[in-house]
């Protein structure tokens, strides 16, 4: 490197750390970061091409280019193989699986029905007769059998055009209720 060379490396070692201020709050240390902007300078300082440019913009480009190289050799460092879940955790014979919570969990899962269960008997306690008759014919939330309008309107003695609106003022209630369950409790 000539000294002309090295004057211009020396008179924009600010303006390479204002570039890598830029990326400080990434995987490199500071340090680093510092030693990477240097050899960014002296890159754009020795490029053939510099004549053709203005030196503080190859010196951006040689910077950043040398900090995001860094990064990703670093970040690749950081990749490892996935973690099985049936390694083993420590001396014992528990594994991920077995401290890991798992969404399908049948003994999770019969709880969070038998709350939800309950709290839509206590909000479906509360609609109209009419309301309460045609969700349960037509969600079957006394049996598994769902029932047509036109079914559950000669229950209700009334027109089949009237149940969608039944079941939808009904849905609408239990909407709201669900979000704040009255305290009295009767079964569906």
């Amino acid at each position: 490197m000539t000294t002309d060379q090295q004057q211009l490396v020396t008179d924009n070692i600010r303006l390479a750390t204002v570039f890598a201020k830029e990326y400080r709050y990434s995987c490199l240390e500071w340090e680093d970061l510092l030693s990477l902007e240097y050899m960014g300078l002296i890159k754009a300082a020795t490029h053939p091409q510099l004549p053709s440019y203005h030196f503080q913009t190859l010196a951006k480009l040689c910077v950043r280019s040398e900090i995001t190289h860094a990064i990703d050799k670093a970040v690749r460092l950081y990749r490892r193989e996935p973690l099985r879940l049936d390694a083993p955790l420590g001396e014992d014979d528990f594994c991920l699986r077995d401290v890991i919570p798992c969404d399908n969990d049948p003994f999770i899962l019969d709880l969070e029905n038998q709350d939800l269960y309950a709290s839509m008997r206590l909000c479906v306690a509360a609609l109209s007769f009419n309301e309460k008759t045609a969700l349960k014919m037509r969600f079957g939330l006394d049996k598994d059998e769902r029932f047509k309008n036109k079914e559950i309107a000669k229950v209700l003695s009334c027109r089949p055009g009237q149940i969608g609106r039944i079941v939808k003022r009904g849905c609408a209630k239990l909407r709201a209720s669900l979000s704040d369950p009255p305290s009295s409790s009767s079964s569906l």
